[in-house]
C-alpha cells in the first residue's frame, strides 16, 4: 500500500511539472504560477522517490502495476484542482464589451421578419481592421457562443469584423424551433446586417457541420436570388448523418484523442462541462431529415463559379468524413479542399492551427 501511494505521488508531481511547463493552468495545483507549480511537481517526485526507496528494491516492480491506476487518478486530482483551487476566467467572457481580446463587442438581436436573431458583433482592434467582416453559424445542438472564442479570436487577429449568431432552436433563439425553410431566412437577414455596418463592404459566410449546410442553402434558394456573400468557408460539413451508438462511440474516443490538452490553458474542466451543457436544440425534424432537405450536394452545384469556396475537413472525423468533402469538392471544382489531422467532428474549431488556416484564408479572400 505504501509503495503504491509513493507510486501516485511521484506521478502526481511529475504530471504537475509537466502541466506547470507547458501552461496548463486548469490542470495545475498551483494555477496560474508555473514557477511554484515546478517546484511543488519536484517536491512530491522527491518525496515518492524516498518512500519507495524505503521500501528497497523488490518493491520497484509494482510501482510499474501502480502506474495503471497513478496516472488517471493524478490526472483527475490536476484537473479537480485547476477547477475549484485556481479556476481561470471563463472563456466566454470573451465575449464581454471590454475584454482586451478585441475592439468591441455588442449583444445585439437582429430583424428577421418578426423574429429577432441573437447574436454577438465583435471589431478588431485597431490598427488591424480590414472592411471585411464575417458571420459565422455554428452547428447542431450548438450556439452563437460557446466554444468560439478561438475561432473568434483568429478572425479578430486577421483584422475581420465578426458576426455570431444563433440559429433557430439553439442558444438564446430557442424558442422558435429549427424548422426548414423557415431557418434559411435567418442567413440573408445577418449578412444584409453586416453589410449595413460602417466600414464594412464585404461579407464572408462560415458555415460548421449543420451551419454549413444551412448557409449553403441559403445562398442557392431561388426567393433570396437578391442575397450574396463575396467568400464561402464551410468546415466539416455532413452530406447526411445517420446516428447510431457506433457512431457516437467513434467520435467520442476520437475526441478523447485529439490534441487538446492546451484547452486547458483557458478553460477548467469545470467550465468545459459547463459550456458543453449549454448545448440544446430545438427542432422540427429529425438530424437526417433537416440534412436530406438541405442537400448540400445539390446547393453545392449551384454555387456560382465566381465565388471563393473552401471545405475543410479533418481525416478523423466520422461524421463529417474526407470523403465527404472530396463529394463536394467534385461537384464545385473551383473550391478548395484542406484536409486536417488530428481534430475530430466536435474538435475541429478548438484547433488553433486550423483556425487560423480559416481565418487567413478568409482574409486574403476578401481583401
Amino acid at each position: 500500500m505504501l509503495t503504491l501511494l509513493a507510486t501516485i505521488v511521484i506521478t502526481l508531481g511529475i504530471a504537475q511539472i509537466i502541466s506547470s511547463y507547458r501552461g496548463w493552468r486548469a490542470a495545475s495545483l498551483t494555477g496560474p504560477h508555473r514557477k511554484w507549480g515546478i517546484a511543488v511537481g519536484g517536491l512530491l517526485t522527491l518525496l515518492g522517490g524516498w518512500g519507495i526507496e524505503g521500501q528497497g528494491l523488490a518493491q520497484v516492480w509494482p510501482v510499474f502495476g501502480g502506474l495503471l491506476l497513478a496516472a488517471p487518478l493524478a490526472l483527475l486530482i490536476l484537473l479537480l484542482a485547476g477547477s475549484y483551487l485556481w479556476p481561470p476566467e471563463h472563456p466566454d467572457h470573451f465575449f464581454s464589451p471590454d475584454h482586451a481580446g478585441h475592439g468591441g463587442c455588442t449583444r445585439l438581436d437582429i430583424a428577421d421578419g418578426p423574429h429577432q436573431i441573437p447574436a454577438y458583433l465583435l471589431r478588431p482592434l485597431p490598427p488591424k481592421q480590414t472592411q471585411a467582416a464575417v458571420c459565422i453559424l455554428h452547428g447542431s445542438g450548438d450556439n452563437k457562443r460557446g466554444f468560439k472564442w478561438r475561432l473568434a479570436r483568429a478572425l479578430l487577429a486577421e483584422g475581420l469584423t465578426v458576426l455570431t449568431i444563433d440559429l433557430p432552436g439553439h442558444g438564446d433563439y430557442l424558442h422558435h424551433p429549427l424548422a426548414y425553410p423557415d431557418a434559411l431566412s435567418t442567413v440573408p437577414a445577418a449578412v444584409c446586417f453586416l453589410r449595413q455596418q460602417d466600414g464594412v463592404d464585404r461579407v464572408g459566410l462560415l458555415g460548421i457541420s449543420l451551419g454549413g449546410a444551412i448557409g449553403l442553402k441559403a445562398l442557392v434558394w431561388p426567393d433570396r436570388a437578391d442575397f450574396s456573400v463575396d467568400a464561402l468557408a464551410l468546415l466539416e460539413l455532413p452530406l447526411w448523418v445517420r446516428y447510431n451508438r457506433q457512431l457516437v462511440y467513434r467520435e467520442a474516443w476520437r475526441a478523447l484523442n485529439a490534441p487538446l490538452m492546451s484547452l486547458f490553458q483557458e478553460m477548467s474542466l469545470r467550465q468545459l462541462r459547463q459550456s458543453w451543457q449549454e448545448g440544446a436544440i430545438r427542432s422540427r425534424h429529425s438530424t437526417d431529415e433537416m440534412f436530406h432537405l438541405l442537400d448540400p450536394s445539390g446547393s453545392m452545384q449551384q454555387l456560382p463559379p465566381r465565388l471563393p469556396t473552401l471545405l475543410v475537413y479533418s481525416r478523423h472525423d466520422p461524421i463529417a468524413p474526407l470523403s465527404f468533402g472530396q463529394a463536394l469538392h467534385q461537384a464545385a471544382p473551383h473550391a478548395e479542399l484542406l484536409a486536417v489531422e488530428g481534430a475530430s467532428h466536435v474538435t475541429l474549431t478548438l484547433m488553433p492551427q486550423v483556425n487560423q488556416q480559416v481565418a487567413r484564408w478568409l482574409r486574403a479572400a476578401l481583401s
